[in-house]
């Protein structure tokens, strides 16, 4: 990614939310959310559907100036089984925003994703042992994306702990990565979540020079 979407030039669509607030696409975070989550690249209606008529719009809790956008749109390849995700940022005013990534989860009972979570933990330490496939920081929004060789590319998110989404294949159900958001803003607390799972990995050294 870079600043190119600063650019006017580099808008490519614009929606308008319930709360009749404008809404855009920039280059940057369309090669972002095609590159991070290769699924949504053919769903990009059904993101727009999200932010045009969600199910529900909520502060996202990590940062002032975004909201987060729910809804299983029916306009999604995936189906109605996913809900479709997307994250807003919105300038001072609140009243114009860009999505800054979208992708589709799963949504669970948080009792529901901790029982996995645990029975996860000896697989995941031997599979983070063994290799990591990929690491990828998005450094203008703090956003640490960990690849496991599992992954073949049709992932879908699952909420985990707040700021943490836990990656698993749309087949087979095999974890495949983790996203950690503001992992460099809020490492610590990133931390410690990530070793209560049993992942085994050091966000410090990852993030070194990055």
């Amino acid at each position: 990614m870079n600043d190119a979407r600063h650019n006017k030039d580099a808008e490519i669509n614009s929606v308008i939310d319930p709360r009749n607030r404008k809404v855009k696409l920039y280059v940057g975070e369309r090669d972002h959310i095609i590159m991070e989550h290769p699924v949504m690249g053919r769903n990009f209606t059904a993101i727009y559907d999200t932010i045009q008529s969600p199910k529900a719009i909520y502060d996202s809790g990590e940062c002032d100036n975004r909201e987060v956008y729910f809804k299983r749109s029916e306009l999604a390849t995936y189906g109605t089984k996913y809900y479709t995700k997307a994250i807003v940022e919105f300038d001072a005013t609140r009243k114009e925003g860009y999505i800054v990534t979208a992708f589709h989860l799963m949504q669970q009972e948080k009792k529901d994703i901790l029982l996995q979570l645990s029975h996860m933990k000896k697989k995941v330490v031997t599979l983070v042992s063994e290799r990591i496939q990929m690491i990828d920081y998005d450094a203008i929004n703090d956003i640490l994306y960990i690849r496991f060789p599992s992954d073949r590319g049709m992932s879908y998110g699952t909420d985990g702990p707040v700021g943490i989404e836990i990656m698993k294949d749309m087949e087979t159900e095999e974890l495949t990565g983790i996203v950690v958001f503001y992992a460099k803003k809020k490492k610590e607390d990133r931390q410690t979540k990530i070793d209560a799972m049993g992942f085994g990995i050091d966000i410090g050294e990852i993030l070194r020079g990055r």
